[in-house]
């Protein structure tokens, strides 16, 4: 009977070991839409990236508005370079500051502001950047699989200063 008891208990705490191991080998949501701007993966970042838009300041509508800028950001080749750190918070109205204090950027967290998003600080080599992330979305890509589950983007800036 005790070698029973110790046999259950080793189990236990071996599948509790490796499912900690799995847990952390996933990818946080920032983490994810990282991987996607320094792939330059501008059909995938069009296809998650919510309207309205807060992209520097402005409020982007329009469809072709959103595609052009992630496919011009691609073109340029741009990337989060050397990654400092991440931060992933709970985004609230009065965080507008990090994309500037515009009567847009006030207009856009009053109306557009999603409940539970997150506000992703990036702190790079070649600058610092905000997102807004939402709630994930499922999107066809050209990986194994076939399909991907991304957080919705909503808002991008940078290179900023800080803002507080």
């Amino acid at each position: 009977m005790r070698k029973t008891v110790l046999f259950l208990i080793s189990v236990w705490i071996i599948i509790g070991l490796l499912s900690c191991t799995t847990y952390s080998q996933r990818k946080s949501s920032s983490n994810k839409i990282v991987d996607l701007v320094n792939a330059q993966n501008s059909a995938v970042l069009s296809e998650i990236t919510s309207l309205p838009f807060l992209f520097d300041r402005e409020i982007i509508v329009l469809e072709r508005d959103r595609n052009m800028i992630w496919q011009n950001i691609s073109n340029a080749g741009f990337s989060f370079e050397g990654i400092i750190s991440t931060e992933s918070i709970p985004v609230s109205s009065g965080d507008y500051l990090f994309f500037g204090n515009t009567f847009e950027v006030r207009t856009w967290f009053e109306k557009y502001l999603p409940q539970r998003a997150s506000l992703v600080k990036i702190n790079t080599r070649n600058g610092l950047y905000y997102m807004i992330l939402g709630s994930r979305t499922k999107v066809r890509i050209n990986l194994p699989g076939g399909r991907g589950s991304f957080p919705t983007i909503h808002g991008f800036t940078g290179p900023v200063q800080e803002a507080r």
